[in-house]
C-alpha cells in the first residue's frame, strides 16, 4: 500500500500547526499530520474548508456520522463548503467500535487515489487515526502504527484486538 512509506517524522514538541504553517503560511484548525500527506483533525467546520484550502489540501475525509452531537455541522455543509473553494470531499462515516473492513479499504482506497495532502477528520481525530492503522495493518509493524499514532496523541494499544477482529481471528 502507498501509504505505509510515507510515514515521516514530526516534531511533535512543536504547535500542532507548525508543519502547515511553515509551509503554507496560514492558520487552519490544528491538523496532526501521520504521513507526507495524510493529516487527522478532530471536527472540522464550513470555515475550516477555505484554510485547508490555502495550505495545499486537495481532499478532506468525513469520518463523523451525520447527528452524533446537535451542534456538529452537517456534512452536506461541509461538502459545499469544501467543493466551493477546490477541494474534493467525501463522507465515509464510521462508527469506533464498528469498523468494518469494508470501510478499512474505502478509506485505503480514498488515500491511493487522491493528488496531494489529505486531511481526515472524526470527532477528536481517533477514527480517522484508526482507519490509517487498520488500512496499513498489513504492510507495516503493529507497534510503528501505534507509536505513530502515539506521537500525534492518540492511543491505539487496542489496535492488535480490532486487527484480530477484523481478520476473524
Amino acid at each position: 500500500m502507498k501509504m505505509a512509506a510515507e510515514v515521516q517524522s514530526f516534531d511533535w514538541a512543536q504547535p500542532l500547526n507548525t508543519h502547515f504553517q511553515k509551509s503554507a503560511g496560514v492558520k487552519i484548525m490544528a491538523t496532526l499530520p501521520l504521513t507526507e500527506t495524510l493529516s487527522v483533525a478532530p471536527q472540522l467546520t464550513v470555515e475550516d474548508m477555505a484554510d485547508l484550502a490555502a495550505a495545499g489540501y486537495t481532499t478532506v475525509i468525513n469520518n463523523r456520522p451525520d447527528g452524533e452531537q446537535a451542534d456538529q455541522p452537517l456534512s452536506d455543509d461541509l461538502r459545499a463548503a469544501a467543493i466551493r473553494h477546490g477541494l474534493t470531499f467525501l463522507h465515509q462515516p464510521v462508527v469506533g467500535g464498528e469498523i468494518t473492513q469494508a470501510q478499512v479499504d474505502a478509506f485505503a482506497r480514498t488515500l491511493e487515489q487522491s493528488d496531494g495532502l489529505v486531511a481526515a477528520f472524526c470527532r477528536s481525530g481517533k477514527r480517522s487515526v484508526t482507519l490509517w492503522a487498520l488500512a496499513n495493518s498489513e504492510t507495516m509493524d503493529v507497534d510503528a502504527l501505534m507509536a505513530t499514532a502515539g506521537a500525534a496523541g492518540f492511543d491505539l494499544t487496542d489496535l492488535p484486538d480490532k486487527i484480530a477482529s477484523l481478520r476473524g481471528r
